[in-house]
């Protein structure tokens, strides 16, 4: 029996050999499994007849089933996974569909339809089951498509960088809101800082320390119920997630507290749980992203690239684990919204923006562009604030959502509007005689006024004048910054260790003014790190019978001094109190004599 083909079948595989051929020109790669992209295309431009430039621009295409035409476009209803699938791809996603009577294809970027069109027309649009795309564009022009992918692959690259996809298409409505009167009563505990309330009541007086114990005794019992949970809930909201020990022990009772809401099957507290321990991991996260953005602008600025490569491929990594968190965050918000909680949708909104506040603040240093961005990007999300504080009347999610927006708007530099929203946030604290509340936040508030801008940072002498131990102390930082651990005792620190004691060598200079030392050279890792210590030094005198070269500046001078000065007559010692600065250190390696011997010690070392 003949085996048989259907016309759409025709239609497909005619469909797949015009597109392959429209795009000969580029290196096309069909992808066998069907996980709901069927090619990945990187871009090639012609150098000439022979040769072509393989460019680093790539795209993937789905290619949906052919139609017939109407009106000179095509559309497609494609469900919530697939829209998830392709707003997580970290390069464009091309949809395209061939019209069989037209012989051509009508193509669109879907993450551009969903940010530039989606998000404008409905700020709801991720709760639904299903969501069309139009696709207007007809594949006739590969410049104009290679214009495309380009462009949407810068955003696509912001987009992902500035954490925007956080809470992307996912908004409260006003029937949410008649959601959360209907529930209150119900739920009336929640309305305690998902705490327990007797815990709740004395953290509000300011007894931190007996609301704290009240938790733990709860989080003691043996019995693994919602009381529990909600003592777990307590303690990490007690926790500071900027201290690494205190950030990994919310993420410990975070996961406790999931398989215990799993368990005893209380899903809108596992899916909070997620949200706080999917916080704490942010946090860290970005702080590492931060140490290695700095890392590459001290290479580039020392313009030695040894390590970039491995920063950024690390910096991938870590983007790839960070939009993993966000998709479950996404996953969670949607959730509480599609299931009546919307208590615990609005009480995450300033867990999110805490998030992406952090972000700014790490990241903005680097690039001040980022502010606008995040100003542009972020408009959905103030807006829904800006909705809530016009509709709820709950003050335990007022407060903390007037606090975390005065935070933001502080770090993108909204100084006026973070002032509003802190005293709006004071007041509602004053009405609830909430005394912890308003002795946490009345200092930002007074931060606020007394330096607008968060990024001003204290004028510092030029290098050149620094005396060793202020050069010392900002070098520190500066590899501080860049995520090195000082106190750990494994070779590579310990080298970089004695580096920073090195860049001191005032103790030495006291010891005779006769007295000449010189960085010699730096090593690779000391470059790439800013710490022009780490390598080879020389000790000099002119009355010396030997100079010493060598890794470790104590050692060499020890050496020195044992079997030079013992009884040299030409000893000068300097007062206890001399001090120098870089400049000074730079002028005594200029001295002549002292450059011919180093010469010499560096021909031969």
């Amino acid at each position: 029996m003949s085996k048989k083909r259907t016309i759409q079948q025709i239609s497909e595989t005619e469909a797949k050999g015009k597109l392959i051929s429209l795009l000969s020109e580029w290196i096309v790669n069909p992808l066998e499994n069907d996980f709901g992209i069927d090619f990945e295309v990187r871009i090639a431009d012609n150098i000439d007849s022979k040769m072509q430039e393989v460019s680093e621009i790539s795209f993937y295409i789905q290619n949906k089933s052919s139609i017939n035409s109407q009106n000179e476009q095509a559309v497609e209803d494609l469900d919530m996974d697939d829209w998830e699938l392709y707003l997580g791809q970290r390069i464009p996603v091309l949809l395209v569909k061939y019209d069989v009577n037209e012989k051509l294809f009508y193509w669109g970027v879907t993450q551009d339809y969903a940010w530039d069109v989606l998000d404008k027309m409905d700020s709801n649009w991720k709760r639904q089951k299903f969501k069309r795309i139009l696709l207007t564009k007809k594949l006739t022009d590969l410049n104009i498509l290679k214009k495309a992918i380009t462009e949407s692959q810068k955003k696509i690259t912001r987009h992902h960088s500035l954490n925007l996809g956080i809470g992307e298409g996912i908004s409260i409505t006003q029937e949410d809101l008649l959601e959360l009167k209907k529930h209150k009563e119900k739920n009336l505990l929640e309305y305690k800082a998902l705490t327990l309330q007797e815990s709740y009541y004395e953290l509000k007086k300011g007894n931190r320390d007996r609301s704290t114990q009240l938790l733990k005794d709860v989080y003691n019992t043996p019995k693994e119920d919602e009381s529990k949970i909600r003592a777990i809930i307590g303690i990490i909201f007690d926790l500071n997630i900027v201290i690494l020990e205190e950030n990994k022990q919310i993420v410990f009772l975070a996961e406790e507290g999931i398989k215990i809401a799993k368990k005893i099957n209380i899903l809108y507290l596992e899916k909070y749980l997620v949200l706080l321990r999917n916080q704490a991991k942010l946090y860290f996260i970005i702080k590492k992203m931060s140490e290695i953005k700095l890392g590459l602008q001290v290479q580039s600025l020392q313009k030695e690239q040894s390590f970039s490569f491995f920063y950024n491929q690390e910096l991938v990594k870590l983007s790839e684990f960070h939009q993993s968190l966000i998709r479950e965050i996404n996953e969670a918000l949607k959730w509480f919204l599609d299931n009546g909680h919307v208590y615990y949708y609005i009480a995450s909104l300033p867990l999110i923006l805490d998030t992406i506040t952090v972000q700014v603040m790490q990241f903005a240093p680097f690039d001040k562009k980022i502010i606008t961005k995040e100003e542009e990007g972020r408009a959905s999300l103030i807006s829904q604030c800006e909705f809530l504080f016009d509709n709820l009347k709950e003050l335990d999610l007022l407060k903390p959502l007037y606090r975390s927006a005065a935070n933001y708007c502080y770090f993108i530099c909204k100084n006026d509007k973070a002032i509003d929203y802190m005293n709006k946030a004071l007041e509602i604290a004053k009405k609830d005689n909430d005394k912890n509340f308003i002795d946490g936040n009345a200092l930002l508030l007074k931060k606020m006024r007394t330096k607008s801008n968060p990024y001003d940072a204290p004028e510092t002498k030029p290098i050149g004048e620094m005396n060793l131990l202020e050069y010392q102390e900002i070098t520190k930082k500066l590899i501080e910054f860049q995520g090195v651990n000082l106190s750990n005792n494994d070779d590579l620190t310990n080298a970089i260790k004695m580096a920073l004691r090195d860049m001191n060598p005032t103790e030495y200079f006291k010891h005779c003014e006769n007295l000449r030392i010189c960085y010699v050279n730096t090593s690779q890792v000391g470059v790439s790190i800013g710490l022009p210590s780490m390598g080879t030094k020389f000790i000099w005198c002119k009355y010396c019978k030997n100079s010493y070269g060598g890794f470790n500046l104590d050692d060499i001078f020890n050496t020195f001094k044992k079997q030079n000065c013992k009884e040299c007559k030409c000893h000068r010692p300097r007062k206890e109190d001399w001090v120098c600065n870089v400049k000074w250190i730079e002028k005594q390696e200029q001295n002549l004599d002292f450059r011919k011997v180093l010469d010499n010690f560096k021909k031969n070392w």
